[in-house]
């Protein structure tokens, strides 16, 4: 179990556990393990009978689907034999690292923790103790004995780098559970053709300096967006694709091919952008203000079902494409 499986499933209350999108079990908390194994109670028997099993062995393949094709409609949950007993669960992509993993709870009382924030910031306290500690006495060491000879010194630097290693990581751990935590408490709203493309006008718009129009879209296609999270991508990506292209203008445009909405944004001039120019932003992390959220664009994407690529349009200049799976007529 990595640091922040563990600290994401420690915010939980219920049986919970952390899954591979082919329903391989990666990591549990005391509640999901009582469920699955009642009669085990060995840590080390857990460990081999839980780790890299494949969820499945408890509730059928259709019972597995039918949980991840809920996670992206309004009724999120879905009741499964799951254990002894029918229940709720509830499954939740998330991506920490560019990963594609689920989280999997039942949604049975007791509910979920109403402040998980304050158990992922006592875990990173904690955590924190002990290599903040080592640093202080290292650095107040080296300030009281000037004189300290080359040997001593060194050891004590070596301390100081050992230990902000150390600190970095156990920080990176806690935002990458506090990201993985917050994803679990985002549901995908319904938005249609035309809200959604004077959405992402607005959204553009407030990202950068250049005019942004807009045609017209059909209003016959509804897609399932997080639209506070999807906000910040799109700001993100469309400073750095003007930025790129030094275009005075954009358009946006929203079409529908077959199941896919593709949402457009044209430069209206300027120089064109590379396919491998866009795959490079994929892997940047987006700016969260002064929050611990740690998410790639790509990670975003992936939350989306998405794609985004490059189009060079007509006018040798460069569109940006994303594509969003459409709802299901009458969904």
């Amino acid at each position: 179990m990595t640091p922040w499986q563990r600290a994401l499933l420690n915010t939980m209350t219920g049986p919970a556990l952390v899954c591979t999108s082919d329903a391989t079990v990666q990591a549990w908390n005391d509640e999901a393990a009582r469920m699955l194994i009642p009669n085990v109670r060995n840590a080390d028997a857990t460990q081999e009978q839980l780790h890299g099993a494949l969820l499945t062995q408890w509730m059928d393949a259709d019972a597995w689907k039918q949980l991840q094709d809920a996670a992206a409609t309004d009724t999120p949950t879905v009741i499964v034999q799951l254990g002894d007993a029918p229940r709720r669960m509830q499954a939740t992509r998330i991506a920490p690292e560019g990963t594609p993993h689920w989280l999997v709870r039942s949604t049975a009382p007791p509910a979920p923790r109403l402040d998980t924030n304050h158990d992922l910031l006592r875990h990173l306290i904690e955590s924190v103790r002990t290599p903040l500690a080592s640093i202080r006495a290292a650095v107040e060491t080296m300030q009281q004995y000037p004189q300290m000879g080359v040997d001593a010194a060194t050891q004590f630097t070596d301390v100081i780098a050992d230990q902000g290693i150390r600190l970095t990581k156990l920080i990176n751990d806690a935002s990458t559970a506090y990201t993985a935590m917050y994803r679990t408490r985002r549901a995908l709203e319904p938005m249609g053709g035309a809200a959604l493309l004077t959405w992402t006008q607005t959204a553009v718009q407030e990202a950068t300096d250049v005019p942004v129009s807009t045609t017209e879209s059909p209003s016959a296609l509804t897609v399932h967006l997080d639209p506070a999270m999807l906000k910040q991508g799109l700001a993100f990506v469309s400073d750095r694709f003007v930025r790129a292209t030094r275009c005075t203008a954009l358009t946006i445009c929203v079409q529908r091919s077959d199941s896919v909405a593709l949402l457009d944004l044209q430069a209206a001039d300027g120089q064109t952008v590379t396919e491998a120019r866009v795959e490079r932003w994929k892997d940047a992390t987006i700016p969260w203000g002064t929050t611990m959220m740690q998410l790639t664009l790509h990670a975003l994407l992936d939350q989306h079902d998405a794609q985004l690529w490059v189009e060079q349009t007509a006018a040798e200049g460069s569109a940006l494409r994303f594509a969003f799976p459409t709802a299901p007529s009458g969904a």
